[in-house]
């Protein structure tokens, strides 16, 4: 059985670095052209474009295979000799990154704002308009892209920043991306924060927006890429040299007889510096995650957390407090049966410490049960020393405190006394010195 397992395990691996060395193929040979002279033309006496006419064709030797790799002759000068046989490419750079960055900014704000009014506000047609929205989403940008440039024209923004930004400030795919987001956001937090007095944009820029920072993060990633590489629109707005961004100035290194490789390549490749930092972040962060993982499957029969209803009243306290225990290496899971408290706990970064969902609810008698935290707590070989509860009852604050358990009770909208409760609890454990509460805990249990 294990042998079976482990051959399968090798064929696995064989397929995935196969594939791996087959995706990864083309950029080591543009790699390789790029750092390759031209057919023996010596790099500090050639004239533009690096060519002598009497050597014809003169990148014959590219395309030979195998490739040749790394030759004596090798040099990055052709990365410094884009910037001098287009003097622009520098200005083109600065295009691109302009016109990326802009139409980030502008995705993320609009697109969040839209996002959130269609998912949590009510206004007349407010489905009838989002509909109309999705369905702009079928129409090639062929069919829309001739009006648009007369629109532009019209309005005199050809070869201008404003031409090449403002049409494509926002997007559908963007608006849909964060509704959907928003759709499953828990309204208990923005309800929380009324309760507090917050109106509705405070609550969106307190609130919302810093809990949405995944699909922000997603969004943003999305539509820079999009723009970074964005070729047809540029194509059509600009006709000014100046205003050119990269992907329309890689054309520069083409003429109608040949394509100089090497400075293509050169260029193609500093094009593509942002896409593998994204890649290289990506796989940093997969890597963090997974050791997170690890250290929490290691650590998980020390710690517990039982979450219970709905979230806190007072909620900003509590993940100071949360915060606070983590730095204190007090490690936390969770074992909930609330949907809602297990998105928040995500946003918290503590959910995944734990997998099995319980309750120390007694669902038969409608009230918390000590007894049922001690017997999950024993189902799932965790020492419950540290079992927060939040609760909208005192009776879930008595019932953890009853279990000899430190226990932080959070009323969500309960009663005036409730909620003084919840506040004399969260203050109070605040002003504890954890080395001490260690110590007397360690003795108590």
């Amino acid at each position: 059985m294990n042998r079976k397992l482990k051959l399968a395990k090798i064929v696995s691996y064989i397929i995935l670095i196969s594939y791996a060395l087959i995706s990864l193929f083309p950029f080591f040979w543009a790699f390789l052209v790029s750092i390759t002279p031209l057919n023996g033309v010596n790099p500090d006496t050639e004239e533009k474009f690096g060519i002598d006419i009497m050597q014809w064709p003169p990148n014959i030797n590219l395309f030979k295979i195998p490739p040749k790799v790394f030759g004596a002759d090798a040099t990055l000068k052709n990365y410094i000799k884009i910037f001098e046989v287009v003097p622009l490419y520098g200005r083109w750079i600065l295009n691109t990154i302009v016109y990326a960055g802009a139409l980030t900014i502008g995705h993320i704000i609009l697109d969040t704002l839209g996002g959130y009014a269609f998912a949590r506000l009510h206004f007349p047609l407010k489905n009838f308009w989002f509909s109309l929205f999705l369905a702009t989403m079928m129409i090639p940008f062929q069919v829309i892209m001739i009006p648009q440039y007369n629109l532009m024209v019209k309005f005199g923004l050809v070869n201008t920043y404003a031409g090449l930004i403002l049409p494509k400030l926002t997007g559908v795919f963007g608006l849909f991306l964060m509704r959907q987001f928003f759709l499953n956001f828990p309204k208990e937090l923005e309800e929380a924060a009324r309760i507090d007095g917050a109106g509705i944009i405070k609550t969106f820029f307190t609130i919302v927006a810093p809990n949405a920072k995944p699909a922000i993060t997603a969004l943003a990633i999305y539509t820079f890429l999009g723009a970074w590489n964005d070729f047809m629109w540029p194509l059509i707005m600009t006709s000014d040299k100046t205003m050119y961004t990269l992907t329309m100035g890689l054309n520069f290194f083409k003429t109608s007889y040949y394509t100089f490789w090497q400075y293509m390549m050169a260029a193609s490749i500093l094009m593509t510096i942002p896409m593998i930092m994204k890649g290289i972040s990506s796989v940093a962060t997969n890597v963090n995650e997974e050791m997170l993982q690890k250290m929490a499957e290691e650590k998980q029969n020390y710690f517990l957390e039982f979450i219970e209803l709905e979230p806190p009243k007072i909620f900003d306290d509590t993940i100071t407090l949360i915060n606070d225990l983590k730095k204190n290496n007090i490690k936390i899971a969770v074992a909930s049966s609330s949907k809602n408290t297990k998105r928040i706990l995500e946003k918290l970064g503590i959910y995944n410490l734990f997998n099995t969902v319980v309750t120390g609810y007694d669902f038969k008698h409608g009230k918390p049960d000590p007894e049922i935290f001690l017997i999950a707590a024993k189902r799932m070989n965790i020492n419950p020393k540290y079992c927060v509860v939040i609760e909208d009852a005192i009776e879930g604050i008595n019932a953890g405190l009853n279990a000899n358990m430190i226990t932080i009770g959070i009323a969500r909208h309960g009663n005036e006394k409730e909620l003084a409760h919840a506040d004399l609890v969260v203050n109070t454990l605040k002003k504890i010195d954890i080395n001490l509460l260690n110590k007397l805990l360690d003795r108590r249990l």
